[in-house]
């Protein structure tokens, strides 16, 4: 049984590294400008939007990821530390290099963007970080909701999961909702990955269902963003791009996610690939934190790419994917000499203590409370 959870969960790392590899992919597409310099109803463009609703469910197969290893884990705060130290080691370097670059090409310093680059959780950058952190915050009260007996808890997933994936599409009068880009999704997600984790549902699935399964939700994905534009072009002279299942909340890429996750799940890797996932996985979040940060996401990627929309697609496509490599491979070398840097320098001691003394804080804190809510019982 220990075997096979070990395989398991460096099937879970292997499938981590991969949703990583698809948010570069995501951006390399839509950011670098390459998704959008082909018209809708083209056989190039549409091509492309295949890639992209493929790659779309990288966000929540990386909740789900969570949700499946972070069940009742005691090392939230640790972690919590740990991910504000990185992104404040990355954030230092790369405004560093901007302020340091500005100066020597004589280009005036935007101080907003270098407030943005400082600070990007406070000015809407890093959006996973920052519900990565109010996730951990009510982690506690999600683990509790996955200590209710398992019929009521699957009654209340199938409920919660229909909610947000139909309501999302009102995003405009539910705003909170956000399109998936918010708290709210992730915790959905989180408690769907505790369920996988607690119950395994989809154990009965085999490998080919899954990746029958996952080919049918991107073919059912891109064939309602096409009946859509062709409808308005008929209605309204134009294609009007859509989001109806294009998003993180949609069903379909929901469904994505969950028969990709089962597909790694059920992986049994030869020792080789053990070694080689088990040195990288540690660095996939990094490539997430280097390749969105600011300057790189909003300086050297944005539109950068968007001259390869003239090449013909056979050419189109295994370039995208070769930048999209080069990038993945580069941040998590990167984030590598980082994690070494870091053990070099005690900063993993250093947080651990501090995520210690801000359990112990909080533990005091609960403390407290309860005294005073016993105290008022008996008054």
């Amino acid at each position: 049984m220990s075997e096979v959870k070990n395989e398991r969960n460096v099937g879970i790392d292997l499938f981590r590294l991969l949703s990583m590899f698809m948010v570069v992919g995501l951006h390399v597409l839509g950011k670098a400008g390459i998704l959008y310099s082909n018209p809708s109803l083209t056989l190039k463009g549409e091509i492309v939007w295949f890639f992209e609703i493929a790659m779309y469910c990288a966000v929540d197969c990386f909740a789900l990821i969570s949700g499946f290893l972070g069940v009742n884990s005691k090392r939230k705060t640790t972690r919590l530390v740990n991910m504000t130290f990185q992104i404040f080691f990355y954030c230092l370097i790369f405004s560093i290099g901007y302020i340091a670059y500005s100066i020597i090409n004589n280009n005036p310093l935007e101080l907003k963007f270098l407030i943005q680059s400082f600070f990007p959780t406070l000015l809407g950058g890093y959006w996973y970080v920052s519900a990565y952190f109010c996730l951990c915050l009510f982690a506690p009260l999600l683990d509790k909701l996955l200590d209710l007996p398992r019929v009521q808890l699957k009654k209340a997933m199938i409920a919660v999961v229909i909610v947000f994936c139909c309501f999302s599409r009102l995003q405009g009068k539910v705003s909170a909702l956000g399109n998936g880009y918010t708290f709210l999704w992730i915790a959905v997600l989180y408690l769907l990955g505790g369920y996988m984790a607690k119950y395994e549902p989809f154990k009965k699935w085999s490998v080919k269902i899954n990746l029958l399964g996952y080919l049918a939700c991107i073919l059912l994905t891109l064939l309602s963003k096409i009946l859509i534009e062709i409808i308005t072009v008929k209605v309204l002279g134009r294609p009007v791009k859509t989001d109806l299942l294009v998003a993180y909340t949609s069903p379909t890429i929901l469904l994505c996610s969950i028969f990709l996750f089962n597909i790694f799940y059920k992986v049994k890797p030869c020792n080789a690939i053990k070694k080689i996932v088990a040195f990288f996985a540690p660095a996939a979040f990094g490539v997430y934190i280097i390749h969105c940060q600011p300057v790189v996401f909003e300086k050297l990627m944005k539109g950068s790419l968007a001259f390869l929309g003239s090449y013909p697609v056979y050419l189109l496509i295994p370039l995208a994917f070769a930048i999209a490599v080069a990038i993945f491979v580069s941040c998590l070398v990167i984030d590598l000499l980082r994690i070494k840097l870091f053990k070099l320098c005690r900063v993993n001691k250093c947080a651990e203590k501090i995520a210690n003394l801000i359990d112990k804080m909080i533990s005091k804190l609960a403390g407290e409370n309860k005294e005073e809510m016993k105290n008022e019982e008996q008054n």
